[in-house]
């Protein structure tokens, strides 16, 4: 009976500790959009971004990746160095609504800009938003090169389109937890199987 008991208090835990796997904040996103102006032979940008929003005007990017018509913009790529912050605008100037901007700067200052119209708590993904918007300065989406980390390095446009949507990201942390429970209950029930008289 202490046998029982003790498993099923282990089951508990795991399955509550996979509840709380879930209940993450780090969200992945992906994509995809084009530029104004074309840049050695496309004008075509994707990639990923993963948002972690720690507060309803909060929030840190974890990783990043993209390919854009200039410049890979990612961590490190060769000698650039990327960094990215999030910034809220609840609401902006001009228009008045809530803007969440992604900003991404290399060590050469080249600028890369995602804009969504959106809070972060939730955060919207389908509000990529290509208009400039003031608050008080003015910002857009779009790719500013003026150092090395591009090519060519003099290149400037905004985005004609774009869409981000969430990332397929598998859990496999949970589904660990639910086969070692599983596993462990019917070594429990096995074992009270082979004890019977």
């Amino acid at each position: 009976m202490k046998g029982t008991a003790c498993a099923l208090c282990v089951f508990a835990v795991m399955v509550m500790a996979a509840s709380a796997a879930q209940a993450s904040t780090i969200t992945q996103y992906n994509f995809s959009g084009t530029l104004n102006v074309t840049a050695n032979g496309t004008n075509a940008v994707s990639g990923q971004f993963t948002l972690d929003i720690t507060g309803p005007t909060t929030a840190t990017i974890d990783s990043f990746h993209f390919t854009t018509p200039a410049a890979t913009i990612a961590p490190t790529v060769g000698s650039a160095t990327w960094t990215a912050t999030v910034f809220t605008f609840f609401p902006a100037t001009s228009p008045v609504a809530n803007f969440v901007l992604l900003d991404f700067l290399s060590n050469t200052n080249d600028v890369f800009n995602l804009l969504f119209e959106t809070t972060l708590t939730p955060f919207n993904p389908s509000t990529f938003y290509i208009a400039q918007i003031f608050e008080p300065n003015s910002a857009i989406s779009g790719l500013d090169c003026r150092g090395s980390a591009c090519s060519p390095s003099r290149y400037q446009s905004a985005f004609a389109s774009g869409t981000a949507s969430l990332a397929p990201v598998p859990e496999p942390s949970s589904i660990v937890l639910l086969g070692t429970s599983l596993l462990l209950l019917g070594g429990v029930i096995r074992r009270r199987w082979l004890a019977r008289p």
